[in-house]
């Protein structure tokens, strides 16, 4: 009966489906010194617009942006093309499916169970399959705790 109940938890939470990592992805991403959003927004309970929506609040409500999450609904799928940095110790050929990209040209990359980071110049690979991703920010109103999918400030670079 337990062994039941903890594949009906494993599988209800998409535990094998999803994976949430701290941060984002780009150049600035999750940067701001804003204490105003400058959109409107959706708070949900959770990282799902399925979720409980906790209230949906206007443009130029205060607010602070706790962290931001990267969802992976479905990893990509990635062959290297090309290396022409020999330190970075990966192959032509290799393929690997998890990318992120740090901005600038710069990416970082799992390949072989260990996390690289490198740009353009040093590695080219093809895209065999697209990453689905979803970004999440939680964000804190008046006391309430919640999460967006969008990003309701002015960056740090804009």
């Amino acid at each position: 009966m337990k062994l039941f109940f903890i594949l009906i938890m494993l599988f209800s939470t998409n535990y094998f489906s999803q994976e949430i990592i701290p941060g984002c992805e780009g150049e600035g991403c999750g940067c701001t010194k804003e204490s105003k959003t400058n959109k409107k927004m959706i708070l949900y309970e959770k990282m799902d617009t399925n979720s409980k929506v906790i209230k949906t609040y206007k443009a130029k409500t205060k607010a602070k942006l706790k962290s931001s999450f990267i969802k992976i609904i479905k990893k990509g799928k990635y062959k290297i093309t090309k290396v022409t940095d020999s330190s970075l110790e990966v192959k032509i050929g290799q393929e690997f499916n998890e990318l992120s990209s740090e901005g600038e040209g710069y990416f970082s990359a799992t390949i072989n169970g260990k996390n690289i980071s490198f740009n353009y110049e040093q590695i080219e690979y093809e895209t065999l399959e697209d990453a689905k991703k979803e970004y999440w920010h939680q964000i804190s109103v008046g006391g309430k705790l919640g999460y967006t999918n969008i990003f309701p400030f002015l960056g740090c670079l804009e």
